[in-house]
């Protein structure tokens, strides 16, 4: 990040990802040095350590660093959308309506409010297995309504930020969705944090972050080419 001489912002892309996957690479760091310490040793607390920094905690850094980075996703879909808005070109609103999905899901990882969605969804639908985390069923069906919306806006991006989109996709979803059934399977077979548990939370939260960093990416290079305040150069 630098401020050149005419007061705008300067940010480069990769520069901006490699902060933020070194961030990512720290919290994972901690996370598995304290679950050696918690399962090796005996150490359940640490001196308070193992809430601040364990993955299966709620309301410590791992879930605010995700949540900031929803939150950052957001914040780059909105900037692209408004530029597009204002010169009146073609999809601005799809990406401030992007920019409106992330948002809420910033605001869902920091206040957990799916899981709130759990047990009534569970009850009604008698869910088990791979589904005991009912809540992915209609965040599932929100998603394919969303996926059929924006179809037309997919194929129009470029080849470059379609592909960097789908990897985004499908890091996110496997962690989302997909490590999100397997954790709640195991929850329910065990009903007790084990190792093989911790390690399935670890991973979900793990390919979120991925994910979320890709598409930050691929929205910078986009907004690259944008010229606002904030200036995004290309990666090289």
């Amino acid at each position: 990040w630098r401020a050149n001489v005419s007061n705008e912002i300067e940010i480069r892309p990769r520069f901006l990802v490699c902060c933020l996957a070194i961030a990512t690479a720290v919290l994972a760091a901690a996370h598995v040095s304290l679950v050696v310490v918690r399962y090796g040793f005996g150490y359940d607390y640490l001196f308070g350590l193992v809430p601040l920094f364990h993955f299966v905690e709620e309301h410590n850094f791992p879930s605010y660093f995700s949540s900031f980075l929803l939150l950052l996703t957001a914040v780059l879909l909105a900037i692209r959308g408004e530029v597009l808005r204002q010169a009146r070109a073609r999809w601005g609103f799809h990406w401030l309506g992007m920019a409106a999905v992330f948002a809420f899901l910033a605001i869902d990882e920091a206040l957990a409010l799916h899981e709130l969605l759990m047990i009534p969804v569970r009850t009604a639908l008698g869910t088990s297995g791979f589904l005991y985390a009912a809540w992915i069923i209609p965040y599932g069906i929100a998603l394919l309504v969303l996926a059929a919306l924006y179809v037309r806006f997919f194929l129009a991006l470029s080849s470059e930020t379609r592909k960097m989109f789908v990897l985004a996709a499908v890091l996110f979803l496997l962690g989302a969705v997909g490590l999100e059934a397997v954790s709640g399977s195991i929850w329910e077979d065990q009903a007790v944090l084990s190792p093989l548990l911790d390690l399935s939370i670890f991973l979900e939260d793990f390919f979120e972050m991925a994910g979320a960093i890709v598409f930050i990416w691929a929205i910078s290079n986009e907004l690259a080419t944008s010229a606002v305040g904030l200036r995004f150069v290309h990666s090289r």
